[in-house]
């Protein structure tokens, strides 16, 4: 047998050997994690039963956790508060057979009003985080008629220029592969940079990372990254922005994920909304700099009862 063939076989099998190995050395998931049935949605209705209703949305990879700071002061000010966790992420079920896209979000939006009991002629506020901020205005654009106003925080759905393990996770069976090998300490890292510093966060980055122990939690992150137009939502503005229905934007200038220079684009496409810029923020404002966000919100949900 020549040096090449050799050489060939051997390479095979330590390729394959990766191929199998790394997944399970390195993937998290069901190491004591909790059981959740499929359709769960895990929500949190809090605050003045009869006061202003506050839907919240949170992004891509949430969970509902990113509003703690948020809710304690719209329910001490008079307002009720709506957050639940997107499938696939925190308390909520992850559905195999689940598509992970805006549609699927809307309708599980639909899904926690009724959990809630809110009955369907309630109008009430939303307010979207990251890819939130793109189901928040869908919703908008496809019922005008329930809403009181937008709050967008931190909007995904501007062009980005792609890593490397982005391009692999669109391709089928590669980036399944690459996101159970990987994705538990890319996902952790990628958190980091939500925060411009995330040293003041532990508590937070750790509940994130636990999250990720559920089973089915990387397939559906990776699914929404497939299906969700995260880098291509332009469209979606322009169309929220033709409806009269008050907004505020609300952007960290050190965000990484979604730059601040993104608001250019952004702000004409809404001519009506107001943007509030906000220093020594990442991509969670409203939990980084929420002695900023907090009063911002809250005025505006005063504005327009």
């Amino acid at each position: 047998m020549s040096a090449l063939v050799k050489g060939l076989i051997s390479f095979i099998v330590v390729a394959g050997a990766a191929a199998v190995g790394l997944p399970l050395a390195f993937d998290k998931e069901g190491h004591d994690a909790p059981e959740i049935a499929p359709d769960h949605i895990d929500l949190e209705l809090s605050g003045p039963e009869a006061a202003p209703l506050v839907v919240m949305i949170h992004g891509v990879s949430g969970p509902k956790m990113v509003w703690d700071k948020l809710v304690p002061l719209l329910n001490g000010n008079g307002f009720r508060t709506l957050r639940f966790d997107l499938w696939g992420r925190g308390g909520s079920g992850r559905p195999a057979d689940g598509r992970y896209d805006l549609a699927a979000y809307e309708a599980e939006l639909d899904q926690a009003l009724a959990q809630a009991k809110i009955p369907a002629e309630t109008p009430f506020y939303l307010v979207g985080s990251s890819m939130g901020c793109m189901v928040s205005s869908e919703y908008a654009t496809l019922h005008p008629a329930r809403l009181k106003g937008l709050v967008l925080i931190g909007p995904a759905g501007f062009p980005l220029l792609a890593s490397p393990l982005a391009k692999l996770l669109e391709l089928d069976g590669v980036g399944d592969w690459a996101m159970r090998a990987f994705g538990d300490r890319n996902l952790a890292d990628h958190n980091r940079k939500y925060f411009h510093a995330p040293e003041r966060f532990p508590d937070f980055q750790r509940r994130f990372e636990d999250q990720l122990r559920v089973k089915g939690s990387k397939h559906a992150i990776l699914m929404t990254v497939r299906n969700v137009p995260l880098q291509s939502f332009l469209d979606g503005y322009d169309k929220v922005g033709a409806l009269r229905l008050p907004k505020l934007v609300v952007w960290g200038k050190q965000d990484q994920a979604f730059p601040y220079d993104n608001a250019m684009k952004l702000m004409p496409r809404l001519p009506e909304a107001r943007l509030v810029s906000v220093d020594n923020a990442g991509h969670l404002p409203q939990y980084e700099q929420d002695q900023v966000v907090g009063p911002a919100v809250l005025g505006f949900l005063r504005e327009h009862p």
